[in-house]
């Protein structure tokens, strides 16, 4: 199935708080949608996610990609389709994105090539 990335836990959930956990995953990437995001299915170990975010990747060249998630809205459970990577790109960098760049939106690219991309998550643990 495309447009879909495929998340791995590699530390947590650990509880951080009341009713807070924390996890960070490692993401496979798939061909972006022709809007530029791939959904992420974080439903096995969270119900409600507060914050997500990038959190780096093994290759400076990676870094020519602009990545955000896109939640649900607050007190709204997630499901396999409404948490989203949107992914963004420069091609005149090549070293780390800085926010005065020019980036446009990677509508249907494949971004399988891209490794060891990794995002945190802090939310309500599934239960």
């Amino acid at each position: 199935m495309g447009t879909v990335a495929t998340a791995t836990n590699i530390s947590g959930v650990s509880n951080i708080g009341a009713e807070m956990f924390m996890a960070t995953y490692t993401v496979a990437l798939d061909t972006t949608h022709a809007t530029g995001y791939q959904t992420v299915d974080l439903t096995d170990d969270f119900k409600y996610i507060h914050a997500m975010w990038f959190a780096g990747n093994d290759t400076i060249a990676d870094n020519a990609y602009k990545i955000d998630a896109v939640l649900p809205a607050a007190g709204t459970a997630i499901d396999a389709t409404n948490v989203q990577l949107t992914f963004h790109y420069s091609p005149a960098k090549t070293g780390n994105a800085e926010n005065a760049e020019v980036f446009d939106p990677v509508n249907a690219g494949d971004l399988g090539d891209i490794g060891d991309l990794r995002i945190v998550v802090i939310g309500k643990q599934a239960t």
